[in-house]
């Protein structure tokens, strides 16, 4: 009797692990797909932006400040598609890092773009713009050497789910 019982909640028990496997891996699928299109979306509408911008006004140094802006911010959306397409955990890694570098950079370019667009780029000189741009650097550094996994580790063999 207890033997009966005892293989009665292995086999539910291993058929309720079942069922609950493949209804986490059917939602992850399904909430990959919308977050995939929508940075897939966001990257093809700033593409489009950019390349307006590039053929429709005349490039003088903002517009050049604004393109290296603008590519770091594509830059994002490029990196977090990638990193639910690929299986590959090495290559997630280097589009996470790569993304993670975009976002770091955001910061610096959006002063440095501001102070190109109030008129203040005269202000700027090369020991101004490096100081500007060490933090940035500091933590792309530490986000693409990922010491002792402290920025980033995969959760479940993937970093999809970080």
């Amino acid at each position: 009797m207890l033997a009966n019982s005892l293989g009665f909640v292995v086999r539910y028990t291993y058929f309720s692990l079942t069922i609950y496997r493949r209804a986490c891996a059917y939602k992850r699928r399904r909430l990959v797909s919308l977050s995939v299109w929508f940075d897939l979306l966001l990257f093809a509408f700033l593409a489009f932006l950019l390349v307006f911008v590039f053929f429709t006004v005349r490039i003088t140094n903002l517009h050049k400040v604004y393109f290296v802006f603008h590519f770091f911010m594509m830059l994002w959306p490029l990196c977090q598609f990638a990193t639910h397409i690929v299986h590959d955990v090495e290559i997630q890694f280097m589009y996470v890092s790569l993304s993670f570098v975009a976002s770091s950079m955001l910061a610096s370019g959006w002063l440095l773009f501001t102070l190109f667009l109030t008129g203040d780029d005269k202000k700027v000189s090369r020991k101004s713009l490096v100081l500007l741009f060490i933090p940035a650097i500091l933590s792309s550094l530490g986000a693409v050497f990922n010491p002792f996994h402290l920025f980033t580790s995969p959760k479940i063999n993937n970093y999809v789910d970080r």
